[in-house]
């Protein structure tokens, strides 16, 4: 298996990072632009997961007789079109990798089929592939587990406008990641739909998309990697381009998280200066629900800084492209830090170190896994990633950033 060595420098280069776009902003726009026959003017991100979901977009639209529709690891690819194809006319099978058919989809199946929708299970009951018979839906009132993926909710208000009675969705429990819901509602309502949201209620009436293809903004998820970079050097900054303020993007929260953690953010302009205060909490205690994907940035980083932390709220992660609360423990473990899984939804990490059992780090196929240790790579010293090409799947140019922040990087 392919493997990179990566050693940290004294101190940043004062480079400026221009972060990819967001593909969770560029998927939910295609989508949309689907809807409206114009997902080829969305710009998306230079990722796998992007081109992935444009690819089959393209597909499906010009009925190419490809029966199967292959999400790769893209779990909010298989979700979104999942909803997509079953509006869609014809017969798809929408499969994925091995992993990915370990990520349950029966909440999303469940409520489609109470619309009307076709679908089997080829395999596992509640796991991909699935067959889709599409067909017009007429929506009406749908019930949804709102407890395992805010994309099975997204990719049902998604498809609410172009069902000839649009969609009532009721939430049975409390959603996780909720921002990302928002983030759909807001999306969809800048793009010329409406979305109405009250006691575990969301209403969106049929409607028409008119698409402003110029909503793009770079990715919150991947600041991450930065702030915990600055977070673990000593007297260091960065400035990263292309981020909103005001973005609706839930892992926006990495910056008020970080501050407990010894990063300061400073607009200057449209550019965020991040920079290193050194005013470190003595323990953090946070619920992630609402962000899990900032998880592993956070873990490393409390673990390189020696912080007592109790990370709660990571249920989710457990279905992510790897299982990345066992992950964390596993890989923190090999390089002598303290970290424990606590029945798969919390992470307790205990300052002090022991020695290493070893300088590789395995990625489990997850992006977050070997962008999240490369930033370790400050505290730990020089670290070995396995198999560093997953980054592709959000943020290809990973590698070269750090280059040109000063990190060696060898194969």
């Amino acid at each position: 298996m392919k493997s990179i060595t990566i050693s940290a420098p004294e101190v940043f280069k004062q480079a400026a990072i221009t972060l990819p776009l967001s593909k969770s902003v560029a998927n939910r726009m295609l989508v949309m632009a689907f809807l409206n026959g114009k997902e080829s003017l969305i710009p998306i991100p230079d990722s796998d997961d992007s081109y992935i979901m444009l690819n089959l977009l393209h597909q499906l639209r010009n009925r190419d007789n490809r029966a199967v529709f292959d999400v790769c690891h893209a779990g909010t690819v298989f979700r979104f079109l999942c909803a997509l194809m079953a509006i869609t006319p014809g017969k798809h099978v929408l499969s994925g990798s091995p992993r990915m058919q370990q990520r349950p989809c029966g909440p999303l199946v469940d409520a489609l089929q109470q619309m009307g929708a076709e679908i089997k299970y080829l395999k596992a009951e509640g796991f991909p592939p699935i067959e889709i018979e599409g067909k017009d839906l007429k929506g009406g009132e749908v019930c949804m587990d709102a407890s395992v993926s805010s994309q099975f909710i997204s990719a049902l208000m998604m498809i609410a406008p172009v069902l000839q009675q649009g969609l009532k969705i009721k939430l049975l429990s409390t959603p996780v990641s909720l921002p990302y819901i928002h983030l759909t509602a807001e999306l969809m309502k800048k793009n010329g739909t409406v979305v109405e949201w009250g006691n575990g209620i969301i209403m969106v009436p049929k409607g028409e998309y008119k698409v402003d293809t110029r909503i793009m903004e770079a990715d919150w998820s991947a600041a991450s990697y930065w702030y915990a970079l600055v977070a673990l050097m000593p007297d260091s900054s960065i400035t990263l381009n292309g981020l909103n303020g005001r973005s609706a993007q839930g892992d926006q929260r990495v910056s008020e998280i970080f501050k407990l953690m010894g990063v300061d953010s400073v607009w200057e302009g449209d550019k965020l200066l991040l920079r290193h205060s050194g005013n470190v909490t003595d323990y953090l205690h946070i619920d992630l629900n609402d962000c899990p994907d900032l998880a592993p940035a956070i873990a490393v980083t409390c673990a390189g800084l020696q912080l007592n932390a109790d990370l709660q709220g990571l249920e989710t992660l457990t279905i992510k492209e790897s299982n990345r609360l066992t992950a964390l423990e596993s890989e923190l473990a090999n390089l002598g830090y303290q970290c424990k899984n606590i029945n798969n939804h919390t992470l307790q990490i205990h300052s002090g170190k022991i020695a290493s059992t070893s300088n590789r780090v395995k990625t489990y196929g997850d992006h977050r896994i070997a962008m999240a240790f490369a930033s370790l790579s400050v505290a730990a010293g020089l670290l070995v990633i396995e198999d560093p090409d997953v980054v592709n799947k959000s943020y290809p140019q990973f590698w070269n950033d750090l280059i040109s922040a000063g990190f060696c990087i060898s194969e």
